[in-house]
């Protein structure tokens, strides 16, 4: 539940209140999934534990604090943001709020009750046929169906903001400078746009093998050359990849790297 409190009097509850309905809309979240609490006393602020006018509530978690309130405060509400006092919460910080909240629920595995948020965050990728994809705007490829948490995971800081709300494809055009791209929109990253060098672009250094063990290539044809592996398994056990796996957040495919590993066992076959 999305909730807003505030009492009668406070001078910043109208403008938070419109922009968070600003955001809403942005989210395509229904109006009537908005609950609207007019605090009228000090009995019914401690009740609710009000922080205090304006407040933001989402699935019991203050927009502010990140916690779920405990306490309460019957006045009007200050927020330090970007080291200025503001009684109104703007539209960009509500959405990077929302955004936080929401991951930060889906990676907990709580029970997050807005199916249409979590449809659109999960993508369902498992029916998606790839060839349906929108093709990269930059080389007219078809890319591959990747999670958004995978993307949100792997953006820089600056960009993360942007991809709520997306289905994204990663595109695989070794010479293309796009990273991702937004399937249903006009959103795209370039490759610089994200922390890690995809291991399968021209000059991209290094080259992973296993982005969670930070194995690069070279590691998997030294273990060839030097060590005598010769399978996933063997070079697993020389170089330490595959361990500790995270490959939903570290790997821009969000899946496991074996098939990466193998594929360079085999080119590097030949030169053996």
């Amino acid at each position: 539940m999305i909730e807003f409190q505030y009492f009668n009097g406070c001078p910043n509850s109208t403008d938070t209140l419109n922009n968070l309905r600003i955001i809403l809309a942005d989210f395509k979240i229904p109006d009537d999934q908005l609950h609207i609490t007019l605090v009228e006393n000090e009995n019914m602020a401690r009740d609710v534990h009000f922080q205090g006018s304006p407040s933001i509530i989402i699935d019991g978690t203050d927009i502010y604090t990140g916690q779920k309130p405990t306490n309460y405060s019957y006045s009007c509400r200050l927020y330090l943001i970007k080291n200025i006092n503001t009684g109104i919460l703007s539209t960009e910080y509500i959405r990077q709020r929302f955004n936080e909240i929401m991951f930060s629920n889906i990676r907990k595995e709580k029970n997050v009750k807005y199916s249409i948020i979590l449809d659109k965050i999960n993508m369902k990728n498992s029916s998606i046929d790839v060839n349906t994809f929108k093709k990269c705007p930059e080389c007219n490829s078809v890319g591959v169906s990747v999670k958004t948490e995978t993307v949100f995971s792997l953006l820089k800081e600056k960009t993360e903001n942007k991809i709520i709300r997306e289905n994204y494809a990663l595109c695989m055009n070794p010479s293309c400078l796009i990273s991702y791209y937004s399937v249903s929109s006009n959103i795209i990253f370039h490759i610089d746009d994200i922390t890690v060098p995809l291991w399968y672009k021209s000059e991209s250094k290094p080259i992973f093998a296993c982005y969670c063990s930070r194995v690069t290539k070279d590691d998997v044809i030294n273990a060839l050359k030097n060590n005598g592996a010769r399978t996933v398994q063997e070079i697993n056990k020389v170089t330490g990849s595959m361990k500790n796996a995270d490959c939903l957040h570290k790997n821009p495919l969000g899946k496991c790297c074996h098939n990466i590993i193998q594929g360079i066992i085999d080119n590097a076959m030949n030169d053996i």
